[in-house]
């Protein structure tokens, strides 16, 4: 088995264990055990039980928050068919998520470079001809 999914196997058993009960009542063999390790590997991979632990509550903060953003997202791509008339099928869609990719981009360019305040109506007018050129006149 590759170290990468020896890893994997390491964490999903400890996060199993810490799921179930306290800190205090798991122990690093007990994880070993359920993935199939022995108690020196998983301290090669984690050092002890705290980064063990750690490595399991930033991997479900991760998920937590891609699950977030992948929400907000939808739900950004819902107000935003609102705004336009609503979404009239998959191109519609689509069309929509490019926008928000686009806009996602070059708002965080603009963001890098400073807020510069003279570029900004550029990149109103960029943004609104992005929209524009997105949803073109086949909606009429």
């Amino acid at each position: 088995m590759d170290p990468a999914e020896r890893r994997e196997l390491i964490l999903s058993a400890a996060s199993r264990a810490f799921a179930s009960r306290p800190y205090e009542e798991v122990s690093l063999a007990e994880i070993a055990e359920e993935a199939q390790a022995s108690e020196a590997l998983v301290h090669k991979y984690f050092a002890n039980k705290a980064g063990t632990y750690a490595q399991v509550l930033q991997r479900a903060a991760d998920e937590l928050a891609e699950r977030t953003r992948r929400a907000a997202d939808a739900l950004a791509v819902e107000a935003l068919a609102d705004v336009v008339g609503g979404s009239h099928g998959y191109r519609d869609e689509f069309a929509l998520w490019g926008y928000l990719g686009f806009l996602d981009d070059a708002c965080l360019r603009w963001v890098r470079a400073g807020c510069p305040a003279e570029q900004r109506h550029s990149l109103v007018d960029a943004a609104l001809g992005c929209l524009e050129g997105a949803l073109g006149d086949w909606r009429a």
